[in-house]
């Protein structure tokens, strides 16, 4: 057998993988700034450009209307003629003030525009203005005359020429803004084609490396280890290639080497198998249920039923508390069998402990988990209900376990005890206790474990919440309760039930019933 220490599989395709992230971050950089570039630029022309040029063109239009409508009354003398002069004013200097708002965006629109306010003020003081006066004034001579100088013409010839210089700027921009999109256009395009060559070229050099690293390693291993699975246990593993298959190698060759004193081993444990019956019964009867003191107007009743053999990893419990409270309880142990049967009995007893001490249910919860140690992939689910036959109330938590049922004398809903923290694993959690009280009234509280609302007839029709619901709500006692819902779960499913199965449920009859 040949052992490689050359750099390991992991090692080297982590290099490769952190080159191949490496990659894409550039191009991911590089296409974020020339696209950031590309959404400014559009922006710019969308936000800016267009509307400066439209806003220039209503200000030419509306100025043009000044110039008319003053010329045509002065002309005339007819007030009609006015009126668009009148109305374009507003308009103009509205126009004047959004190109204002545009400026800061648009170089070299300033000074176009300063130019255009300033003729537009000397065109209406020295011409439009004093004609408009004189043609008020009934002057046609002197209105005439005033026109004659020129200076309105002069002065509005002006105001033209500001209107097309800003144009003129705006068109600049326009020019600067196209050239800018189209370069940052081909910088986007370039990016992204480059990086989906590099990412190819990555890909396929990945590829070769593969075939290297791991197909013609795994090809010489596999054949390697036929040879041990035809029974020659002679011949030794060997493999050249990356750490990882020459550790595999060195544990086959291990196992070779073990198998012939496996066999003896293996015979062992088929003894010892005859041997865990009674263990396994003895587990049972540790499981079974505890009994509380009877109490007048008070009936509990529960059943558990093992999807594999005796044992089961649900349990139900009833446990006698300070100060006459009792508790009725449900955990379910994932998993099946002695191993789930083993940490459910320690969860017992657990519980047993907290709640015998007088804590409340979250209080319990939290002290079992604290002290349960490492389970390894298993975890608990577990609803805890405390039941106070004097304050006439009930205190509930449940770690993650199926939710239960408190239907009150009287209402028609029933209370849902949902699950009010995580459930018990390899990790902490915290749990919250919810009260409900019962004063003057009759209680049902009804738990189950999972595989009564997941017992199923296909992977659609699970036997759910809403049928435990009904027969909760419907059944004339506690023990209708357990019998029917473990009847109608095994008919639902109309097979051997695939998970553990528990039911209990407690009644309080009303105080006038009592």
């Amino acid at each position: 057998m040949t052992i490689d220490h050359r750099l390991s599989l992991r090692s080297r395709l982590l290099a490769v993988m952190s080159l191949l992230g490496v990659l894409l971050l550039v191009v991911a950089v590089l296409a974020g700034l020339a696209a950031g570039s590309l959404n400014r630029a559009i922006d710019q022309r969308l936000g800016t450009i267009y509307p400066a040029s439209s806003t220039i063109s209503t200000v030419r239009a509306s100025a043009i209307d000044l110039e008319t409508g003053e010329r045509g009354y002065v002309i005339t003398a007819d007030r009609s003629f006015l009126q668009p002069y009148t109305d374009a004013g507003p308009k103009v200097d509205g126009g004047i003030e959004t190109l204002r708002g545009l400026a800061p965006d648009l170089p070299g629109l300033a000074a176009p525009l300063d130019a255009l306010v300033a003729d537009l003020a000397r065109w209406r003081t020295e011409a439009a203005e004093p004609e408009i006066a004189a043609a008020e004034a009934n002057d046609r001579q002197g209105a005439t005359a005033l026109i004659a100088t020129g200076t309105g013409k002069a002065r509005f010839d002006a105001v033209r020429a500001d209107l097309d210089g800003l144009q003129a700027a705006v068109d600049a921009a326009s020019a600067a803004n196209q050239t800018r999109t189209r370069a940052d256009q081909r910088t986007l395009r370039n990016v992204l084609l480059g990086g989906v060559l590099a990412i190819l070229v990555v890909v396929a050099a990945l590829t070769v490396l593969l075939r290297r690293w791991v197909t013609q390693p795994t090809t010489r291993l596999v054949a390697s280890v036929g040879v041990v699975a035809d029974g020659d246990f002679r011949g030794m593993v060997d493999v050249v290639g990356p750490p990882e298959f020459s550790a595999i190698a060195t544990a086959v060759d291990s196992m070779r080497q073990r198998i012939l004193s496996e066999l003896d081993e293996v015979e062992r444990y088929n003894e010892a198998l005859d041997q865990t019956g009674p263990i396994v019964q003895r587990l049972r009867v540790e499981l079974e249920a505890g009994s509380l003191e009877p109490r007048e107007g008070i009936e509990v009743d529960g059943r558990v039923l093992a999807a594999e053999g005796l044992l089961a990893g649900d349990f139900y419990d009833l446990i006698e508390m300070p100060a006459g409270r009792f508790a009725m309880l449900v955990a379910d142990v994932s998993g099946h069998g002695h191993h789930a049967g083993i940490l459910a009995l320690k969860v017992k007893y657990l519980l047993q402990a907290a709640l015998q001490f007088g804590l409340g249910p979250s209080a319990a919860l939290a002290w079992v988990s604290d002290r349960l140690g490492d389970t390894g992939d298993m975890f608990v689910t577990c609803a805890v209900v405390v039941i106070d036959p004097a304050a006439r109330h009930v205190d509930y938590a449940s770690a993650g376990h199926s939710p239960g049922l408190l239907l009150l004398t009287g209402e028609e809903a029933p209370v849902v005890l949902a699950s009010t923290g995580p459930f018990i694993g390899p990790f902490p959690g915290e749990w919250r206790t919810e009260r409900t009280s019962f004063d003057g009234r009759g209680l049902t509280v009804a738990l189950c474990s999972d595989g009564l609302l997941e017992a199923r007839a296909s992977a659609e029709a699970l036997f759910g919440f809403e049928r435990f619901s009904h027969i909760v709500s419907d059944a004339g006692s506690v023990s209708d309760i357990v019998e029917q819902s473990c009847s109608a779960a095994r008919d639902h499913a109309g097979k051997r039930l695939d998970d553990d199965l528990t039911v209990v449920a407690l009644r309080i009859e009303p105080p006038d019933a009592s």
